[in-house]
């Protein structure tokens, strides 16, 4: 299959997504090495960066599947139970000393998205430290950020800065303090 129709048919599953009718499974054609562009660029980003929580569970369904083509032995079905029971937002009880708020990865997103998040971990617990994991480059886009520290990789560059660090022994992405 070319790129093309790779292409072209994620462009219709987001179609049919959007449409509220989305596949039972994801095609295998986009599971395939020429398929993952169209998967990720198409798809993925076009059912993510809507926000929309309704997209929420098609994408958990679809992407499930996604997973269990490349990891032995993991159940479709078992990684959407548990995204179902994880999601549900519980109360929290004391005062984290610590709070890890997670990239979402494009500069647009952590602009939209996990700025607000972090003002809102600083505003209900005032007192722990917000850690934000993902590239440093946040800290330059918002006003409460832009004085912040960040933490250097131990090979000395930016943190997870195009992917991991070069020469870095781990996929481990370093922390980027956040401090208002």
């Amino acid at each position: 299959m070319t790129s093309t129709s790779c292409n072209e048919l994620a462009r219709e599953l987001l179609d049919r997504c959007l449409a509220g009718r989305p596949p039972a499974e994801l095609p295998p054609a986009l599971l395939d090495e020429p398929g993952g562009p169209a998967l990720f660029g198409i798809l993925v980003e076009g059912l993510a960066d809507r926000f929309e929580p309704r997209l929420c569970d098609m994408y958990a369904r679809l992407f499930a599947q996604a997973v269990a083509q490349v990891a032995e032995n993991v159940d479709p079905a078992s990684l959407v139970a548990r995204y179902e029971r994880v999601r549900r937002p519980r109360p929290i009880s004391g005062e984290p000393h610590r709070v890890f708020v997670l990239s979402r990865v494009t500069l647009g997103a952590d602009v939209a998205v996990t700025s607000v998040l972090l003002a809102a971990a600083k505003q209900r617990f005032p007192r722990a430290e917000i850690v934000f994991v993902g590239r440093a480059r946040i800290t330059s886009c918002s006003p409460e950020t832009r004085a912040s520290a960040t933490r250097r990789s131990p090979t000395g560059g930016a943190a997870c800065a195009s992917g991991w660090p070069s020469g870095a022994r781990s996929k481990r992405c370093w922390p980027h303090r956040i401090r208002w």
